[in-house]
């Protein structure tokens, strides 16, 4: 008799910790707090809308010694656009939006010995993004400078570049995406 006592006494507890955790739930969502994933597109919020509208690059401009930087720039741009669903990408023909990629600065810096394992590059990169309406060329919108530098260590000079530029990237793009 004891053991089932025990057991109701259990399941009561439990019932009660059950209820309070749904009354705390319906109690947040009244306020307006969701739960990830249930907030909807994260694209909605976007300067370029719901995501159904087109976009493509219309210039990177960049001064570097690097050739290959413009292609890793459009393709990391491209990919985080369609992984974000922040628009629909094109390459060419028109499109609702024009998007300027301007690189004012970009510098890589190498400290150690080159034969050794102990080599460190320091990458900096400052990027802007500029968005135009692509029936006006009128300016939408400009991130401003947006910057990232970061240390890399027994690492070669070219991942060093193409870590930096994913972050740098990753930040303008997350900007992108905030309307204020």
């Amino acid at each position: 008799m004891q053991v089932l006592q025990h057991d109701v006494k259990t399941l009561g507890s439990r019932l009660t910790m059950l209820l309070l955790g749904v009354m705390l739930l319906v109690t947040l969502g009244g306020c307006g707090y969701v739960w990830r994933g249930q907030e909807g597109s994260l694209s909605e919020n976007s300067v370029l809308g719901t995501g159904n509208k087109t976009l493509k690059i219309k210039e990177i401009d960049q001064t570097t010694l690097y050739p290959w930087l413009t292609y890793k720039i459009r393709s990391l741009i491209r990919d985080d656009i369609n992984a974000r669903n922040l628009a629909i990408w094109v390459d060419e023909g028109q499109a609702d939006f024009t998007l300027t990629v301007r690189v004012p600065s970009f510098q890589v810096r190498s400290y150690g010995e080159y034969q050794s394992q102990s080599q460190l590059f320091t990458a900096t990169i400052i990027m802007e993004l500029i968005v135009y309406d692509g029936r006006t060329n009128t300016e939408v919108w400009r991130s401003g400078p947006i910057s990232y530098s970061d240390n890399f260590e027994n690492s070669n000079e070219e991942s060093a570049i193409q870590e930096v530029l994913f972050m740098a990237i990753r930040r303008c793009m997350d900007r992108l995406q905030q309307r204020f």
